[in-house]
């Protein structure tokens, strides 16, 4: 018996059972409309972004065959001048030429003899001149052959990545169909198995079409034939997605790590507050206990943090968030969270040791007492900047490029990556200010450490501030970019505020003035209340009206407490600037308090990066997003952008 017609309409109007029916089939048929119409979309985009590649594999090969010609002319006692000796201008370029080709290898010798690269199937060949771009060389912004050789190869393997996204998404909706389909005929005891399947899904467009398949096998030729010398083999192993492998291991040396240090760091903890408090020592003693103790907080807060941005990932990971994509991290060298804590696990050991060796074992004496926070500090630099191809090396190279680019604000347009770290280091404000300290107590030979506290440096108030500065230079940059007020210029303002919140606070704590301190209550309680705003209705793009639960339309994370938690807990964590009023007073009691405030405002950013990362997930899941769209390294403009520019020249 028929249970619907072609367009999914009751047989009998009047029948409850026939109009279930009708509604199941309407709800199937729309879901199915809105895969079909995502799908072509995607295959559309996709069909653009591989001949944006074949061009730009074009360019790079014209350019490096150009390169190697002029490298073999060279050979040959220069370019051919017809007779004519080469001017000034020209002998100057040619060294320019010289210096910034690099010498040719295999890859680059074999691109001469390259046979053209083969097109697609669905899209037929045409001639140069028929070609819809022109390449457009810029000569004051030629980028150097190995960088966009490696820019390309990126390119093309998220490309790759992001069609077997697509081959995914065609085949789950399938699945999901299908097991749709199987679950109504069994509750409808259906005649014909899986009709909907067969007369609707079968037929549609994302589960009969090749496209898609075309495009991975043109990649992988342009992989092949560019990349590794054409080879097929080599070139599947370096686009397709890693195996998930069994971090087992990591966890247990992580676990291992962690504990031995932490014995080391209690211990040692122990000791120096005994030392604090013995009376045996004098005054002076004493003052250079506490200031050790001081600095090694300041590595602490920063051990911290970095531990709780691991436990974040872990977080991430579990409720499905993108954070590589956001990040923009390397699919193929990106790091577990698992072995990402690697590098605080090992940390924590050295911290611990280090402290222990400096308080509680007094090994060295005296003279290498004074030296062990320089040995940690100097240890830790080595190992996270070392420019050796080990330990995760392009990791360490992603991290140290990524704090140049936040110390360089100005000159580079601002990546999410650049605000994130801003804002962490926001909340290191204790740990930076720690470097005045640093300097000062050893330039001085640890004489009156107690003249480099914040009592008597405006220095250390400067270093304080240095990281709401960076992010509001990142604010001009994104107005200067983005030429709107809102929100950029706007977030400017609260890092003005949090700015003039450090200083007025440095400045009571100098002169000791009300006014002072009547300033600084100002502007720290206007920072709190716009900053909170700011949080929850732009970072965190909560309390909409007109979302369900007051919340917002796409959320990652199950429970809705979470989110009514967040907007409460993290105003409150930001008013810990109270107890700096509180107990200013007492230099001893100061400096225990701004720790123990710098410990809460890390905790408040662990919470405020799990948001503000799930927040631009679920933006990405409403914009379609699942890959990074990286930049290719040429400009190549179409005929009819050709032709606007030389008429505007």
């Amino acid at each position: 018996m028929r249970f619907f017609d072609g367009d999914a309409q009751p047989l009998n109007p009047t029948d409850p059972v026939e109009q279930r029916k009708s509604e199941f089939f309407h709800f199937a048929i729309s879901e199915l409309q809105k895969v079909e119409a995502f799908y072509r979309t995607k295959e559309k985009e996709s069909g653009a972004r591989i001949k944006q590649l074949r061009d730009q594999l074009y360019v790079m090969k014209r350019r490096r065959g150009d390169e190697v010609f002029r490298e073999d002319m060279k050979k040959k006692k220069g370019f051919p001048t017809n007779g004519r000796q080469p001017g000034l201008l020209e002998r100057v370029k040619e060294n320019m030429i010289e210096l910034a080709t690099f010498a040719p290898g295999p890859n680059s010798q074999a691109l001469r003899q390259m046979p053209p690269t083969p097109t697609l199937t669905s899209m037929p060949s045409v001639s140069e001149r028929r070609r819809d771009f022109v390449p457009k060389q810029f000569e004051d912004e030629d980028i150097p052959y190995p960088e966009a050789k490696r820019k390309l190869r990126t390119a093309l393997q998220e490309f790759y990545r992001s069609l077997d996204l697509i081959q995914g998404y065609a085949e789950l909706n399938r699945t999901a169909f299908r097991k749709l389909n199987k679950k109504y005929d069994k509750n409808a005891r259906a005649t014909e198995e899986l009709r909907f399947v067969r007369d609707y899904v079968d037929k549609s467009h994302f589960v009969r079409s090749t496209v898609i398949d075309g495009h991975m096998k043109t990649a992988e030729d342009l992989f092949a034939r560019y990349f590794e010398q054409g080879n097929s083999k080599a070139a599947l192993t370096n686009l397709r997605a890693r195996k998930v492998k069994d971090e087992s291991m990591s966890t247990f040396w992580n676990g291992l790590l962690v504990g031995t240090g932490f014995v080391f760091a209690i211990q040692g903890l122990i000791s120096g507050v005994r030392h604090l408090f013995n009376e045996d020592l004098d005054h002076d003693e004493q003052k250079v206990v506490a200031s050790h103790l001081q600095l090694y907080g300041g590595y602490f807060l920063m051990l911290c943090l970095f531990w709780l941005f691991c436990l974040v990932c872990w977080v991430w990971t579990i409720t499905k968030v993108n954070y590589p994509v956001i990040f923009e991290f390397d699919p193929a060298h990106s790091l577990d969270w698992r072995k990402l804590a690697q590098f605080p696990s090992f940390f924590t050991l050295l911290f611990g040791v280090i402290f222990w060796l400096n308080f509680s074992a007094m090994y060295g004496g005296r003279d290498l007492f004074l030296w062990y926070p320089v040995i940690l500090i100097a240890l830790s630099l080595f190992i996270i900047f070392l420019p050796l191809p080990v330990w995760h090396h392009r990791s360490r190279k992603w991290f140290a490029y990524a704090h140049w680019r936040l110390l360089m604000a100005p000159f580079y347009s601002v990546e999410f990556r650049d605000v994130f770290l801003g804002d962490i280091y926001c909340s290191l404000s204790y740990s930076i200010s720690n470097i005045e300290l640093f300097f000062c107590v050893y330039v001085n030979g640890w004489d009156e450490p107690e003249k480099c506290g914040s009592s008597q440096s405006r220095l250390m108030a400067f270093l304080s501030a240095l990281p709401p500065m960076w992010r509001a230079i990142q604010c001009l940059r994104r107005y200067y970019d983005a030429r709107s007020f809102f929100p950029h210029l706007a977030n400017f303002g609260k890092y003005v505020a949090t700015i003039f919140g450090i200083i007025t606070l440095s400045l009571y704590r100098i002169d000791r003035n009300e006014m002072t301190l009547s300033l600084f209550i100002f502007f720290s309680t206007f920072n709190t209340i716009y900053s909170s705003f700011w949080d929850i209705y732009m970072d965190f793009r909560l309390a909409q009206k007109k979302a369900k639960y007051y919340l917002r339309d796409v959320l990652a994370f199950t429970s809705h407490r979470l989110y009514y938690a967040i907007m409460i807990v993290d105003p409150l964590l930001r008013m810990t600037w109270v107890f700096h009023v509180v107990w200013t007073h007492n230099i001893q009691h100061s400096s225990i308090v701004s720790f123990v405030i710098a410990l809460i405002e890390i905790l408040r950013r662990a919470a405020w990066a799990t948001f503000r990362l799930e927040n631009e997930h679920c933006a990405n899941i409403a914009n379609n997003k699942a890959s990074r769209d990286i930049a290719l390294p040429y400009k190549i403009l179409s005929t009819e952008e050709e032709e606007e520019e030389e008429e505007d020249n």
